[in-house]
């Protein structure tokens, strides 16, 4: 799986890029983060976020 990008993933659940750059480090989710600072999540972690938000 390809690691889908902040605003990916906060466009896919509907919630601010902030937001999600907030949960992981909250969370500890485990997530790349490139030389510009820019993270990179796991799709599969994105599932999950998607079924927190929803319950």
């Amino acid at each position: 799986m390809e690691p889908l990008k902040t605003k990916e993933v906060s466009k896919a659940i509907g919630v601010n890029p902030t937001t999600i750059q907030r949960w992981t480090k909250f969370f500890e989710i485990k997530c790349e983060v490139n030389e510009q600072g820019h993270f990179y999540i796991i799709n599969v972690i994105c599932l999950n976020l998607r079924i927190f938000i929803i319950n």
